[in-house]
């Protein structure tokens, strides 16, 4: 009979068993790696190496176990050793190399013993040539993504020109970039500008370039609709809701919009009676008649504008806080044209080309008027500039409209208030038009804060200029705020 394993003997061969299934586990692992591993000793002699190093490098076996790395850069097996790198340099180290027509990064890291020795060095090697064909490729595409956009840009740009909206100036891309942004989504929107600065175009702007483009757009100016009737027409009413009402009763405008954007312009004209019902429109998306007693559900975008200062207005209990910051989820500010008199010569050519169209002339603006109208403050705006134009159109005489053709506030030959009209200081010509343009806008609002708002600049410049001017507030104690 043989004599049977000791306890000590058993416990030794369970261990050598569990040292040899986690060695097994160890190579599967390795081997199944889709990047190479190499690992050497601290001679940098190959201890274990799996497929996919060879399948990557097209070496065999032989080439590498039981040789050093200085044999095999010698026999040219490989022509760079990332192993070298780190005995010499005792850290990790990285090299780029082209293997069999591949691009492949090779990375080493020292495993170090307890003293502090280098005990193994583990490469990896990964194959980066379908990357770097996805990189390639990627670039192509946007390339010829940028490509298109600017042609759409372009396109888009051109179209709008052909609906009156002119972008030549930075602060305008601005907002023109901002209104195609928030097209994209349903948000409600908030324009905000002077009367005539284009607000009603930046709307349909939004519109047109948004899902809802097949569905209606309804222009609604809550400043000329009588307060008595407001609620009905924005509402509607159902049958005998009132004395004079129709039998049939009348749908509202938000159901006529349903589907697509409706647009209160002059939002601060709406009564605080009527601000309450807007409110719960935009929180439920539904409304209730006018002598109705259920609700209707609409599905209707909402854009507002408005000329005034509605936060002043919610000082002054004129408008609802809540609805507000409803409205403002998104604000636009557009400013007034005179922050951006570049444009203008871009606006007198589009309305020139539109009243010579309308009215069968031939007439042209001299650089001379243009650079009269660059001059002007335009209080109207884009209002004022399109109507001085149409009126020269169709009262001048002769083809070409100069300076002298001007109303008299624009052919002043360039005569300041205050200047000498015989001197030829640009930097003194400059400096009155910024005192005259910073002194009107400080005495129309009140505070440099709503001042900078309207002059289209920041609240610190609107100091610095009045500083570098000699200028102070007047007895009305303006409000830095």
């Amino acid at each position: 009979m043989g004599s049977e394993a000791s306890p000590r003997e058993s416990v030794l061969a369970a261990e050598l068993e569990s040292c040899r299934r986690l060695c097994e586990e160890l190579t599967t692992i390795i081997d199944s790696s889709y990047d190479g591993i190499y690992i050497t000793d601290a001679e940098g002699r190959a201890r274990i190496v799996n497929d996919a190093y060879f399948r990557i490098t097209g070496l065999s076996r032989g080439d590498v176990f039981g040789k050093s790395l200085d044999e095999l850069i010698e026999r040219g097996v490989i022509k760079e050793s990332v192993a070298r790198k780190i005995l010499g340099s005792k850290g990790a180290a990285n090299i780029l190399q082209e293997i069999r027509g591949r691009q492949v990064i090779i990375t080493g890291t020292p495993v170090y013993d307890e003293a502090g020795g280098i005990r193994f060095i583990v490469i990896n090697i990964r194959d980066i040539t379908e990357l770097n064909t996805l990189k390639s490729q990627l670039e192509s595409t946007r390339r010829l993504t940028d490509l298109y956009f600017s042609e759409l840009s372009e396109l888009r740009l051109q179209q709008l020109q052909l609906e009156g909206l002119v972008v030549g100036s930075a602060v305008m891309e601005e907002v023109l970039q901002k209104a195609l942004r928030v097209a994209r989504v349903d948000s409600t929107v908030l324009l905000e500008g002077e009367s005539g600065v284009g607000k009603g175009i930046f709307a349909k702007l939004i519109h047109k370039a948004s899902r809802r483009v097949e569905k209606p757009f309804l222009n609604v100016n809550c400043g000329t609709i009588p307060e008595a009737l407001m609620e009905s027409e924005l509402f509607g009413y159902e049958r005998g809701a009132f004395t004079g009402a129709s039998r049939e009763g009348k749908i509202g405008l938000f159901e006529m919009a349903d589907g697509g954007t409706i647009f209160l312009d002059e939002i601060g004209e709406l009564p605080l009676s009527l601000q309450v019902k807007l409110l719960g429109v935009l929180e439920s998306g539904e409304i209730r008649k006018v002598g109705g007693v259920r609700d209707v559900k609409v599905d209707v975008r909402l854009i507002a504008a408005t000329n005034r200062d509605l936060e002043e207005m919610i000082r002054n209990r004129q408008f609802r806080e809540d609805l507000f910051y409803r409205l403002k989820v998104v604000p636009i500010r557009i400013p007034p044209l005179r922050s951006r008199p570049e444009e203008i010569p871009a606006f007198v050519a589009h309305f020139t080309t539109q009243f010579n169209r309308r009215y069968g002339i031939d007439r042209k603006f001299s650089a001379e008027a243009i650079d009269r109208l660059q001059q002007h403050a335009w209080p109207g705006n884009l209002r004022e500039l399109e109507k001085l134009v149409e009126n020269m159109i169709v009262m001048v005489d002769g083809t070409t409209i100069g300076a002298k053709d001007l109303p008299a506030a624009l052919a002043g030959g360039g005569a300041l208030p205050g200047d000498d009209p015989g001197a030829l200081d640009l930097s003194a010509a400059l400096e009155a038009v910024e005192r005259r343009l910073l002194r009107k806008a400080i005495d129309a609002f009140g505070s440099t804060r709503k001042a900078s708002r309207a002059l289209g600049i920041s609240q610190a410049s609107v100091v610095r200029k009045m500083k570098r001017l000699g200028m102070t507030a007047k007895a009305g104690e303006l409000m830095q705020e």
